[in-house]
């Protein structure tokens, strides 16, 4: 992932993530992780943003949000659904 206006990462999944059915328009909070619709990327956000054609999937929950502002340039990462 790359590092996006010091507001947030972003990266491609192996496949372009689909967005047909959702909601889509969303303003993000620190923490969260979602879909840019039109391009089908995904975002984890550690900055203010404002209001998007975003798509709401999870959050990397408050602990995560400063180790992710902190790190500077590109960062590999893994996502796992838990339920």
């Amino acid at each position: 992932m790359q590092d996006l206006a010091r507001e947030e990462k972003f990266g491609y999944a192996a496949r372009k993530l689909k967005t047909d059915g959702s909601k889509v328009g969303y303003d993000p909070v620190p923490g969260d992780i979602c879909c840019y619709a039109p391009w089908g990327n995904v975002c984890m956000y550690y900055g203010d943003h404002g209001f998007e054609s975003l798509v709401r999937l999870g959050s990397i929950g408050t602990d995560g949000i400063d180790a992710l502002a902190s790190h500077r340039g590109d960062v590999t990462v893994s996502f796992e659904v838990v339920k």
